[in-house]
């Protein structure tokens, strides 16, 4: 997972010791976003990422994305792209996730 993150990635936002990369993954509308912690020390660093800030642009008809853990493949749950998800990363650590358009029984009728 983490080449095709890496191959051509866009960083969407920095703070402090905080980088946010994502890039576009099938299937159509979805996203891979590793969160970076470059710092060196200290504990776990806090960061609130908002779906609507990382997954395609308004003209999207996407209303809710699941969310997986890549590495352990961990359902995070289902949010819409104004709700924010918390995500702790280590160290010199990187969190990766993938948010992937939810197609409900209303969504296909």
């Amino acid at each position: 997972m983490f080449r095709n993150v890496s191959d051509g990635p866009c960083c969407v936002g920095q703070r402090r010791d905080i980088s946010v990369w994502v890039k576009p993954i099938v299937p159509a509308g979805s996203v891979a976003v590793a969160v970076l912690n470059r710092s060196s020390s200290g504990p776990p660093r806090l960061h609130r990422l908002r779906l609507g800030d990382v997954a395609p642009g308004p003209s999207s008809s996407v209303s809710r994305y699941r969310v997986t853990e890549v590495f352990d493949g961990r359902f995070v749950g289902v949010f819409k792209p104004t709700h924010h998800i918390e995500v702790r990363v280590n160290p010199t650590g990187v969190y990766f996730l993938t948010a992937v358009p939810a197609v409900t029984v209303c969504d296909e009728l």
